[in-house]
């Protein structure tokens, strides 16, 4: 068909230059030239014949009827695409496909809308992160001497009297870095016919790493392979809530615990639930405590920020300066992989794709972070 509509195309212009002579000659000369006579005969002979060849083609057109071919898909558009075949083989570095609009068939007059883009689940904002200082490190371990025990005995003393000695004992404190990753399976066909999904699973398993980041930073366990996060005893001052006190009440308490320390609190952490129910606190008028629903409500309480994340148990609570207690030290970003030579994968047509970080975390002031639970 193409074929044909090329020669159509080549005839036209013949026909266009033809006319345009005789035109020119007819003028000048008042008759046609033997030339342009020959010219003539030979374009009638070229217009019978693509007369014949169309004839012939809206026959066969005629006969496939509901025979015709399907309806390529998105993916199978991209597959079949000189484009994507050289962006496989490495021949460019880049590709720009123009998708036609993917019909469903011929048992529907109504194509569907389709949405190209891939509708995910719940993601949890990754907060926890973002109220610590990152520091890089480029080796497998991260080792830094912290104070232990602080007795500053400056006074004043009479002429010729000697002074107090003030002891301070230090410890080497070493934290191991951390791999934090995971991997899922896709099929080669999937990686070539849906590129908006492998990219979409690439996203995920990133998202993945860092959220088990996050969660680590607070709940890591320090055991085998674990960070040892905030949790863990001997990271933080335990507080102990009061019998009969109120949460908003152990919140200002805890705060006064790391104010006691000499350090200035920076945030909250907690679970969101507990959050919800903070807010809904009544006076004895039946009032809201927290402010009029009908405006705006700040996520603090008493002036410092509060971090909503279903990182922390239900009933317990993180209040500190995390922008002095504790510090992030990324040995690798969050990075995605991609390899056929993985168990199977080269004979069953897989493709391994996984998603690692490296990090440790860092807890120089264990005195400037509470931990403990909203009510007795």
């Amino acid at each position: 068909m193409e074929a044909l509509q090329k020669s159509l195309q080549d005839f036209d212009k013949k026909l266009d230059g033809f006319i345009k002579s005789s035109n020119e000659e007819a003028q000048s000369n008042a008759k046609l030239g033997r030339e342009n006579k020959s010219a003539m005969e030979t374009l009638n002979k070229q217009a019978e014949e693509l007369q014949e060849r169309l004839a012939d083609v809206e026959q066969k057109m005629s006969a496939r009827g509901d025979n015709e071919e399907p309806v390529l898909s998105m993916g199978e558009q991209i597959a079949k695409s000189a484009d994507y075949e050289s962006f496989i083989k490495g021949s460019s570095n880049k590709m720009t496909l123009e998708v036609k609009n993917t019909l469903i068939g011929n048992d529907s007059t109504v194509a569907p809308d389709r949405r190209t883009e891939i509708i995910s689940g719940a993601n949890r904002r990754l907060q926890v992160v973002s109220t610590m200082p990152n520091i890089p490190t480029s080796s497998n371990a991260v080792e830094y001497t912290r104070e232990n025990v602080v007795v500053l005995n400056a006074a004043e003393v009479a002429e010729g009297s000697a002074l107090p000695e003030t002891n301070i004992t230090y410890e080497l404190v070493s934290t191991p870095v951390r791999t934090i990753g995971h991997w899922i399976k896709l099929s080669k066909e999937v990686i070539a016919d849906a590129p908006a999904l492998a990219a979409h699973v690439n996203t995920r398993l990133m998202y993945g790493a860092e959220l088990r980041l996050d969660g680590q930073i607070l709940n890591g366990n320090g055991t085998g392979n674990n960070l040892s996060g905030l949790g863990v005893s001997g990271n933080h001052t335990a507080f102990t809530a009061g019998a009969g006190s109120k949460p908003i009440e152990n919140l200002r308490r805890a705060m006064g615990l790391v104010e006691a320390s000499e350090y200035m609190p920076s945030a909250i952490f907690m679970n969101s639930a507990d959050v919800v129910d903070l807010d809904l606190e009544k006076g004895t008028d039946d009032h809201f405590l927290a402010g009029n629903p009908r405006f705006v409500i700040s996520a603090t309480a008493w002036g410092l920020p509060v971090i909503k994340t279903n990182a922390v148990p239900p009933g317990k609570f993180f209040v500190g300066a995390f922008d002095m207690a504790t510090a992030l030290n990324m040995r690798e970003g969050v990075s995605i992989s991609m390899s056929e030579s993985d168990d199977t994968n080269f004979t069953s047509n897989l493709v391994t794709v996984k998603a690692d970080l490296r990090g440790a975390l860092s807890i120089y002031r264990p005195a400037a972070v509470a931990y403990g639970d909203l009510t007795a």
